[in-house]
């Protein structure tokens, strides 16, 4: 904002949609901030969220119109549910702004840790697995890896950058050391 900057956002989660019209104030900051906290609390697997797979792409869409030209775009998202759509309207977005993804995994995706029973969700369902079974340790991270692999593969060529951003490590830390500030 000091540097007279508009800031603006689209909020969404698995069926509802926020679009905060970029301006240059606090207000709008605190608006989408609050936004996004409001959206978090309706988070978890007992709370009847239905996953809809289709909101990246209409929350990418509404960007793609609202976002003509010269805007840095960052996009934070798990990337669950990706298709060629979705790679096609990031593409389309970053040939007139600076796009930036922010690929948000959690590190139990990463490395399945040998701790017996777990019980893991995807927001919709939970299961109970028997993470000692060599055969999930391996795959479930090569889910997360194939998901990464496939945004960064798409997207490279247009010199759209995907981040990865853990969600057991402080996010302002990480993605202050990703863009190159060590601070």
């Amino acid at each position: 904002l000091s540097s007279q900057d508009r800031a603006g956002a689209i909020v969404f989660n698995d069926s509802h949609l926020v679009h905060v019209k970029p301006q240059r104030s606090r207000k709008t900051v605190m608006h989408i901030l609050k936004t996004i906290c409001d959206f978090n609390t309706h988070l978890g697997a007992n709370k009847g969220i239905v996953s809809e797979k289709a909101m990246l792409d209409q929350a990418l869409e509404k960007a793609s119109r609202t976002s003509t030209h010269d805007h840095i775009i960052c996009i934070i998202s798990d990337f669950n549910g990706t298709s060629d759509r979705t790679h096609g309207l990031v593409r389309n977005m970053a040939r007139h702004n600076d796009v930036i993804l922010f690929f948000v995994y959690d590190p139990i995706a990463k490395e399945l840790p040998d701790k017996g029973s777990l019980i893991i969700s995807d927001g919709d369902q939970q299961l109970m697995i028997d993470s000692t079974i060599k055969s999930l340790q391996e795959k479930v991270p090569d889910i997360l890896l194939s998901r990464y692999r496939l945004l960064k593969e798409r997207l490279e060529a247009f010199r759209v950058p995907v981040l990865p951003i853990t969600t057991d490590q402080d996010v302002a830390l990480q993605t202050r050391q990703l863009l190159g500030n060590q601070k």
